[in-house]
């Protein structure tokens, strides 16, 4: 089974997550992200799973094949 989902929804999630990371104390790295006038600016797989609360990846791991605790396996790499 296949969702059609359009362009604006895929950039309006990505704003959306983008604008969480910066309120999670990461905006100089979104910023650097989003910015041609400086280099970007990594996060940590670690950093990545601390800033979303217990179970919230769950749901989009789980459509990208991952389960579980796979997800934080994943990012860790």
């Amino acid at each position: 089974m296949t969702t059609d989902i359009s362009a604006a929804e895929v950039r309006g999630d990505f704003v959306e997550i983008l604008t969480y990371l910066a309120g999670q104390g990461f905006a100089e790295q979104v910023g650097s992200w989003v910015s041609d006038s400086v280099t970007n600016i990594p996060i940590s797989g670690e950093q990545l799973i601390s800033a979303f609360p217990e179970g919230a990846l769950d749901g989009p791991a789980a459509e990208a094949g991952l389960f579980g605790r796979g997800v934080r396996r994943a990012v860790r790499r």
